[in-house]
């Protein structure tokens, strides 16, 4: 097609910002009236929606992380090869999303060293503590729906003899 039979199609221009809403609210759309994605949030990233259906069809489980004041944040790892270190990861990219969607933070991004952080607390489930990042979720008794909590690691006290 040349030029001028492009004008005569009565195109319209958007902006790439216009562009961008347009998709995000067919998106949001789409997903709310889908019975598997209903439940994720707006602004929901690819990864989310492939955690979603890959526990929808079984391929993942929903372990709940209790925090402190029994608040329940539900994580997506993977079924068969789920690992303490697949869970760590879970947690931080659910608690980074938390952060960044949060209204209050909007303008002052909270940054969290996940470093330190996991120097300091360990993750529990039915008093065993899961400090081995290679063992498997499954091995260690965590099934879909199962509850792990954080607690702070211990400091070994060393004797100078």
């Amino acid at each position: 097609m040349d030029r001028d039979t492009k004008k005569g199609l009565g195109s319209v221009n958007f902006t790439h910002e216009e562009l961008m809403e347009i998709s995000i609210t067919s998106l949001n759309e789409l997903l709310a009236q889908d019975t598997f994605l209903c439940d994720l949030p707006n602004a929901v990233t690819l990864e989310e929606v492939n955690s979603q259906i890959a526990l929808q069809y079984g391929r993942s489980i929903k372990i709940y992380v209790l925090r402190s004041g029994d608040e329940r944040m539900p994580v997506i790892v993977p079924q068969d090869v789920g690992t303490v270190a697949d869970l760590k990861k879970s947690i931080k990219r659910s608690v980074n999303l938390k952060l960044n969607r949060s209204k209050k933070n909007k303008f002052k991004r909270k940054l969290i060293s996940w470093k330190y952080f996991w120097r300091i607390y360990d993750l529990k489930h039915n008093n065993n503590l899961l400090n081995n990042s290679n063992a498997k979720l499954a091995d260690l008794g965590i099934k879909n729906k199962s509850c792990v909590h954080f607690v702070k690691k211990y400091k070994k006290m060393k004797h100078n003899m």
